[in-house]
């Protein structure tokens, strides 16, 4: 809730920093997901994994 009303008012989100870190690993396994599902391509356009 702290992050949403800081969000609202215009502050910046601490959280955004530290969860780049995370974003090779949820490359993977965004892109692991979606051709178990069939897919060729991400269906999410800010997740280009191919």
């Amino acid at each position: 809730m702290m992050l949403v009303l800081s969000e609202a008012l215009g502050l910046p989100n601490p959280a955004s920093g530290m969860t780049l870190e995370l974003l090779p690993e949820m490359l993977d396994r965004m892109h692991e997901w979606h051709t178990r599902q069939g897919l060729e391509h991400s269906p999410m356009d800010g997740l280009g994994c191919c």
